[in-house]
């Protein structure tokens, strides 16, 4: 911008110095016998450069005009003024096809009571557009915003909207209040948004072009579900060892409520009976006996069947698989562990710098009987030295080490020798050795330090197992969070008899076309009467 400003200014200085050269000619009437007498020497210093004043020169001001057009329309790029104003009324219809809408509420289902409400909303908008009839855009949402129309009369919107489907996904709120900020791009102006749910409306963003309507369908209805599914691990192996299942209820629970575990092989593990508690969900927690898909089923069915059916891949295996890099295998070998190189869950290695991203415990050279070296600094609460006597470890004289890079001292004797340590990214743990073999004290302060510091690694070392939650046929319903939630109250936003025209709100009108064509048409004007002074051969 402002190099371009600098390059029209040049050149308006330069046509200023063009009309400065050239000489001004007056008529003079002379004798011819003036040219027969030697002239006299000047006695000035004649100059080629001159000032002189172009007022009588209009294609000078013509082109000077032309520059200063060009340089306010660089300078004036985002000035707007504001057009005419005219009113409109565009209506983006955005119907929530979540799998909660399924839920069954009265006589039908909640997309039923959604497609009475758009076309009710279809209907005011065509009563209070005035004399311009309005525009529709009709879009659906779930996890993902998917638009069936983009500029369409009020006939073609309700002849989609029947074809509009629950699907087996959960809801983000966050795509329908979008719409309120989305630029125009093309097909009907939009000035208005309805938004219809069985969600309550959320905090509505403010200073947006485009009003807002929010219909919240959803009423109180008697429902029965499996809200959670929670696991706990063993904190060794971390093999699954228990399932705690959490069974809701909203409204009036049936008293006949049955929940059916099936194991891997589809025969039931256990059936349980209702036992509904005013204070908390109904609990039911397990032990799986092996790995594979268990699949938990509840009866009987409530208003929402999303949350009826739920199945859960348990890995229940014993022992974890290790990648023992030491070279003395008698440990594992007597644990029982299975020795691999491919996906361990844990890495046991003499080096620091063999650390991998899985969980690696490094170990040291050993214990030493002595000297005697006492602890000076330790991280008491770290589960690595949970249930440690920490007047053993000042007998046991470890052998120190240098910390390595990015490792926390756990435990230091008093020259700061690192004798324990660890790191959480990628987690690793350092120690003084193997377990001592023997009874006393120090082997069994060993053997504690050892296992205590796999446990820890461990601990966070195994996948999750989630459950997913299922339709009646089967279908894994994707984000299912919330979707079977029936508590809350409905809540609206705004009213139908918003739906008015509004003044366009179409940001301004720029300026700065305007100056070129100015500029353009000055320019033009300036030629032709510059051709009045042209000569033909």
């Amino acid at each position: 911008m402002i190099i371009a400003a600098i390059a029209i200014l040049a050149g308006l200085l330069g046509l200023v110095v063009l009309y400065m050269r050239l000489p001004q000619f007056r008529t003079v009437t002379v004798s011819a016998a003036r040219f027969l007498l030697e002239l006299p020497e000047p006695v000035t210093a004649r100059w080629r450069w001159a000032p002189s004043m172009p007022v009588r020169s209009v294609s000078f001001w013509l082109q000077c005009g032309v520059i200063a057009l060009l340089l306010a329309a660089i300078l004036l790029e985002a000035w707007r003024v504001t057009g005419i104003s005219r009113t409109r009324l565009g209506v983006w219809l955005l119907v929530d096809s979540s799998y909660s809408m399924a839920t069954r509420q009265g006589s039908g289902t909640r997309l039923d009571l959604a497609r009475a409400a758009v076309e009710q909303a279809i209907r005011r908008a065509q009563a209070q557009a005035g004399n311009d009839a309005p525009c529709f855009r009709l879009s659906s949402f779930n996890q993902q915003r998917t638009d069936h129309l983009d500029d369409g009369t009020a006939d073609a919107t309700l002849a989609l909207l029947k074809g509009l489907t629950p699907q087996p996904v959960g809801t983000n709120l966050a795509l329908p209040l979008a719409a309120l900020r989305l630029p125009a791009s093309g097909g009907c102006a939009v000035s208005h948004v309805v938004v219809v749910t069985d969600r309550p409306a959320p905090s509505v963003p403010a200073g947006t072009d485009r009003a807002l309507v929010w219909i919240d369908v959803a009423q109180p209805v008697d429902n029965i579900g499996i809200s959670a599914v929670d696991i706990q691990r063993d904190p060794f192996s971390g093999a699954v060892r228990e399932v705690a299942v959490a069974i809701t209820a909203t409204g009036t629970p049936p008293g006949d409520a049955r929940m059916t575990i099936l194991g891997p092989d589809g025969s039931p593990l256990l059936e349980r009976r209702a036992e509904w508690s005013p204070y908390g969900p109904w609990r039911i927690v397990f032990e799986p006996a092996k790995s594979g898909t268990y699949r938990l089923a509840l009866s009987p069915s409530g208003a929402y069947d999303g949350d009826d059916l739920a199945e859960l891949v348990v890995d229940a295996g014993g022992q974890p698989r290790v990648d023992w890099r030491l070279a003395d295998r008698t440990l594992p070998m007597r644990l029982g562990w299975a020795l691999s190189t491919v996906n361990p869950t844990l890495k046991v290695v003499d080096d620091p710098a063999q650390a991998g991203p899985e969980p690696t415990l490094v170990v040291g050279p050993g214990y030493r009987r002595s000297p005697a070296s006492p602890v000076a600094l330790f991280a008491d609460r770290h589960p690595i030295l949970a249930g440690v006597n920490f007047d053993v470890l000042d007998q046991a004289g470890m052998n120190a080490a240098r910390l390595p890079v990015g490792f926390t001292p756990i435990a230091a004797d008093t020259a700061r020798h690192v004798w324990i340590a660890a790191r959480d990214v990628p987690r690793t743990a350092y120690i003084p050795g193997l377990p001592l073999a023997g009874e006393g004290p120090v082997e069994k302060a060993s053997m504690l330090l050892f296992f205590n510091s796999v446990r820890w690694l461990m601990s966070e070392g195994s996948a999750p197992a989630p459950a997913r939650w299922l339709t009646p046929k089967g279908t894994v319903i994707d984000a299912a969070v919330a979707e079977g939630d029936m508590t809350g109250e409905p809540a609206s936003f705004g009213s139908l008899d918003d739906l008015v025209p509004r003044a366009a709100q179409d940001g301004g009108i720029p300026v700065w076309p305007w100056l070129v064509a100015a500029a353009a048409l000055l320019f033009a004007l300036e030629r032709a009467y510059a051709a009045r002074y042209w000569r033909v051969a």
